[in-house]
């Protein structure tokens, strides 16, 4: 049984694109405000308020902090289960440069990257594609690209598949991708 605990935050002044600031806020109010040091995960998307942020961060250590939504999963082998990720979507390098990995690209290196979480592909669907960039002062920025997708898998190793619901999948986690959402039981 994995329980974890998603707290919902706003932060102003902090637009969507900019995910680094997302990441540096983040890192202020939990490991340098609180001096809390584990492992956690978040999403964010665009706030209805102008620059501004929406972000949910999911840690398996419940937080003073309000807000918070609780999740209870009993994970057994061979469960089938639905969610949504926001995965990052590497530039591939060609000979002609470089190019952004298509989803059949991705199709073909998820299987491997979802083994090492635990879980078996059974279905991929792609909802949306975008990028937002990183900006540090006195640097040029340069964009992390992404790609929304519904993944309906199979649990091949429950204690990875624990981690991954609780810590997310795939790379580029600073900066707000793979965190497992809407997460369904079949």
């Amino acid at each position: 049984m994995i329980k974890f605990y998603d707290y919902p935050l706003r932060l102003r002044q902090t637009p969507f694109q900019e995910a680094y600031r997302v990441h540096q806020q983040l890192d202020t109010l939990l490991q340098e405000g609180n001096n809390y040091r584990f492992p956690y995960c978040w999403h964010h998307e665009k706030s209805q308020i102008n620059n501004a942020s929406e972000v949910v961060f999911r840690t398996i250590t419940q937080l003073p902090i309000p807000g918070e939504k609780c999740t209870e999963i009993d994970v057994v082998e061979g469960m089938d289960l639905s969610f949504s990720v926001r995965l990052f979507n590497a530039v591939n390098q060609t000979a002609g440069g470089s190019r952004e990995a298509t989803f059949e690209d991705i199709q073909k290196r998820l299987p491997n990257s979802l083994k090492l979480s635990g879980f078996e592909l059974l279905c991929v669907t792609p909802i949306e594609k975008g990028k937002y960039f990183v900006i540090k002062p006195g640097q040029s920025s340069f964009p992390i690209p992404y790609l929304d997708v519904v993944l309906t898998v199979t649990v091949l190793d429950v204690a990875l598949a624990e981690k991954a619901l609780a810590q997310g999948i795939g790379r580029r986690k600073a900066f707000g991708c793979g965190m497992l959402r809407d997460i369904e039981v079949i």
